[in-house]
């Protein structure tokens, strides 16, 4: 754990026995999970592990993405594992128990995230971008769009009033309704070049950034699609890339060892 502002190491977190494969954030700053190639999900508190560690298994492989809803009282986990399942866990009286699972099935997801306390949205190896209600009676109801390839991130706007899906082929913007499905098609950046790895929307939703193989980092308006400004060049793929929420500054993980801020 580091903090930003100094730049130093805070916390080492150990007890995952392989690979770390997603961190998200609690709302309330005060834990984060993390997913892990063993196949579990891990809460910790941000005071480091003497604040404790619970410990949430029920996945049959490996947990490749987790998300948080927005009011922190739920957190979903998906891997790829033999059975494809998204798995809902609750938060009562300080621990944390699984609710109920959602087939996937067709592909194992590859991407997740919450756009308010009860909808999640994932992305799947097949290409498949789906919504489900958590509160919903049937686990298997859920909607779903298709994108031509795997889809590799999943972002929802800070107004809560789009997504956006990243695949190797496309990124897709969205407009969400009240109501599921989330019928109204805003945008589509095709690409012809590299996979698309990741995308995020700016604090203001009024740009997103895109991510992908050939090294390159671009800027597009949400509502036209227009590029905007030259794209970051970089010799190793854009794994992921984050805005900061305060000041205009871009974070870029590269493929490797190598981190920038721009």
């Amino acid at each position: 754990l580091w903090d930003i502002g100094t730049s130093e190491c805070i916390h080492i977190y150990s007890g995952h026995t392989m690979s770390v494969n997603s961190i998200m954030f609690a709302p309330n700053m005060e834990q984060f999970a993390s997913g892990s190639s063993d196949g579990t999900v891990r809460i910790w508190g941000t005071e480091g592990e003497a604040s404790g560690c619970a410990i949430l298994e029920g996945h049959t492989g490996e947990v490749l993405c987790v998300a948080c809803s927005t009011d922190g009282m739920h957190i979903a986990s998906a891997g790829n594992g033999h059975d494809w399942k998204i798995l809902l866990w609750g938060s009562h009286e300080n621990s944390w128990e699984l609710l109920r699972h959602f087939p996937c099935l067709t592909s194992p997801v590859n991407a997740l995230i919450f756009s308010d306390t009860r909808h999640i949205y994932s992305g799947s190896f097949d290409g498949e971008l789906c919504v489900r209600d958590i509160h919903a009676i049937d686990c298997d109801d859920s909607t779903q769009w298709m994108h031509q390839d795997e889809v590799n991130s999943v972002a929802i706007s800070h107004n809560r009033t789009m997504c956006a899906s990243a695949s190797a082929d496309a990124v897709i913007i969205w407009t969400l309704g009240n109501k599921i499905p989330a019928i109204h098609f805003i945008n589509r950046i095709d690409s012809e070049k590299a996979d698309i790895n990741c995308v995020v929307f700016s604090p203001d939703d009024a740009l997103f950034c895109t991510g992908s193989s050939d090294g390159q980092v671009q800027m597009f308006n949400t509502v036209t699609g227009d590029q905007v400004g030259e794209p970051f060049q970089f010799e190793e793929a854009v794994i992921r890339v984050a805005f900061s929420t305060v000041t205009s500054l871009l974070a870029i993980a590269l493929y490797g060892t190598r981190f920038t801020v721009n």
